[in-house]
């Protein structure tokens, strides 16, 4: 009898086992599917629908608004907000966007 339920309860680990790795990968399955998708639908700006970044909205209020309307902006002080941008700017590099080939637009 004891060895009747050694069988069993080796059989339902081994059962477990198997269903974890189905699920994993059925998972997988279904992330690489999404993954598809999303790039079947993924949508593309041309180039000259994007403005220079020095002529954004952005750009615009810090270099010609006033103390006041940045604070409301970005709740941050010029001086604060200077800072941080020294102290961050060797992490933050934005490359040039690549152009598709065929149609010369930006993935978006």
């Amino acid at each position: 009898m004891e060895d009747f339920w050694i069988l069993v309860c080796a059989s339902w680990c081994c059962r477990d086992g198997e269903f974890k790795s189905l699920r994993e990968e059925f998972n997988e399955m279904l992330l690489d599917e999404e993954w598809r998708r999303v790039m079947r639908t993924r949508h593309a700006l041309t180039a000259e629908c994007l403005t220079s970044p020095s002529v954004s909205a952005c750009m615009c209020m810090y270099t010609n608004g006033t103390d006041a309307n940045f604070l409301n902006v970005t709740s941050l002080m010029r001086y604060a907000f200077e800072t941080l941008r020294v102290q961050f700017k060797p992490f933050f590099r934005i490359p040039s966007p690549s152009q598709l080939q065929s149609t010369g637009a930006v993935k978006c």
